[in-house]
């Protein structure tokens, strides 16, 4: 499309990095029972944790902490314990797709050509239109570049079909700083836009846990499964106009559930605990 000129390449900082259709975070995808006896005050708890050994011993870990801010101790043996949690977790790597959205974008003014070329949205979706809010800060990025330009063309090579969206955003942003849109030349700007979707190979390192809490009596108290990500990795480089996007994948595992589990079986007992020490007054 060449618009790298003599006028050098110039990048804006657009605050669209907006994460749509994510997926529900690790600890909301836990589904939990808790039952309770009524009898049984629960003050040490046996731990029989198996499956992958790293991260079995990190669930040991977070159910130590846990338990012991409600007031439950561990037992070295499941003999004489008030109650047993069995545990496996198991991890796998899974391959995804996301979708990402560069948005090339060159303006011309005074025969020079500058890049204002940067990224759209990323989603979890592989099939998420990442384009249509991005849009709406151009005109803010345009206005600052050029503070005394009155008229914008949009060269009508433009490659605009992708988002209906994106495009009337961009005119209205446009329009609200101060630009009037013209449809033909001539004007003191003309911006050319390509909108390129891309689909990106994402590895992901995927937790699984089951936990039962069973009470010497044999009462079931809890049982709970859940799935988190622990970690993921673009398999891919980011294109040019997103040279950071994807180096950082925190965002997705920001909810370790793991820990979410432990604390969601520690109030559990708790709870069972709290019945027995508090029973309903009788009628």
């Amino acid at each position: 499309m060449g618009y790298r000129s003599n006028a050098g390449r110039m990048r804006f900082a657009i605050a669209i990095f907006i994460i749509s259709s994510l997926r529900i975070p690790a600890a909301a995808q836990t589904t939990s029972t808790f039952r309770g006896s009524g009898r049984t005050r629960i003050r040490t708890v046996f731990l029989n944790l198996t499956g992958d050994p790293k991260y079995a011993h990190r669930l040991w870990t977070y159910l130590d902490f846990e338990l012991e801010d409600v007031g439950v101790t561990l037992a070295n043996t499941e003999v004489g314990a008030d109650a047993v949690i069995d545990g496996t977790v198991a991890t796998e790597v899974k391959n995804t797709t996301f979708a990402l959205g560069a948005v090339r974008l060159g303006s011309t003014a005074g025969g020079s050509t500058v890049d204002l070329s940067f990224c759209a949205s990323l989603s979890t979706d592989a099939n998420a239109a990442v384009f249509d809010t991005s849009g709406a800060e151009v005109g803010k990025a345009v206005r600052e570049k050029y503070p005394s330009a009155t008229t914008v063309t949009i060269d009508p090579r433009s490659d605009l079909a992708k988002s209906e969206r994106f495009k009337d955003n961009l005119i209205r942003s446009l329009r609200d700083s101060g630009f009037k849109v013209a449809a033909s030349p001539p004007s003191d700007i003309t911006l050319h836009v390509d909108l390129v979707p891309l689909k990106v190979p994402i590895e992901e390192k995927v937790v699984h846990y089951e936990i039962s809490a069973l009470a010497r009596d044999g009462t079931l108290l809890n049982r709970a499964t859940g799935d988190g990500v622990l970690s993921a990795t673009a398999l891919e480089r980011a294109p040019e106009e997103c040279p950071d996007r994807l180096d950082n994948m925190d965002w997705l595992s920001d909810t370790n559930a793991l820990a979410s589990a432990a604390r969601m079986v520690a109030q559990q007992l708790k709870k069972q605990n709290t019945a027995i020490l508090n029973p309903p007054a009788k009628r």
